[in-house]
């Protein structure tokens, strides 16, 4: 799987790029995504550009992702996939963080969300 982490238009905004199959090691990128600098990490993951195909035993990886790192404040997920969008509402709903997760089919949108948490919080 190829995994581009960049930053977004503002300091506490990450962008994530996934293309290709998504794998377990995609979903343990902490470090890359600065979610240890100690601050709100607001993260953009585009995944318009992998396949349908999850790992096996994608649930338990799932549980241990970024996803539920204290610092990520909340994830804008691009995806034009309906598989993708309903997986995305089953994690967030298992690891009990529906609340910091919207899912667009649409970049902008989703970039655009994620500045005005930014705003909002002041940041």
């Amino acid at each position: 799987m190829a995994h581009e982490i960049s930053a977004g238009p503002h300091p506490y905004i990450v962008i994530d790029t996934l293309t290709g199959e998504y794998v377990h090691a995609d979903m343990v990128v902490d470090e890359k995504m600065a979610l240890d600098a100690g601050h709100a990490v607001y993260v953009l993951l585009d995944a318009s550009g992998i396949s349908n195909t999850l790992p096996e035993n994608f649930l338990d990886g799932a549980r241990n992702s970024f996803f539920i790192h204290p610092n990520m404040a909340h994830m804008a997920l691009y995806t034009r996939s309906g598989l993708l969008r309903t997986v995305g509402n089953m994690v967030a709903k298992l690891t009990r963080r529906r609340d910091k997760l919207t899912i667009y089919d649409n970049y902008e949108a989703a970039l655009s969300h994620l500045l005005k948490l930014v705003k909002e919080a002041g940041l």
